[in-house]
């Protein structure tokens, strides 16, 4: 991070470098899933192949743990101040 960063261009960085690979797993996983999903139709039992709650509403509830996991170190990195952390390096 640039010394002179603002905290809001710190926040946006880390959720950015999360939420990348989170977003791109979760489209890969869908679009695997809706694949496979009429091959494994005899084993789901109560649920059809192609459920919307599990295609729609289970990748939102993993994207908003991920903000919400992200937002924790994202937080904890804007409050350090830039001169203690080079007194680490």
């Amino acid at each position: 991070m640039a010394l002179a960063a603002q905290k809001s261009r710190v926040i946006g960085t880390i959720l950015l470098s999360t939420f990348s690979p989170v977003a791109l797993g979760l489209v890969v996983g869908v679009i695997g899933a809706l694949a496979l999903a009429p091959h494994i139709a005899n084993l789901l039992v109560g649920v059809s192949p192609r459920d919307p709650f599990t295609f729609v509403v289970l990748p939102l509830v993993m994207l908003a743990a991920t903000v919400i996991a992200s937002l924790i170190p994202a937080s904890g990195a804007t409050r350090v101040e830039p001169v203690v952390a080079l007194k680490y390096e």
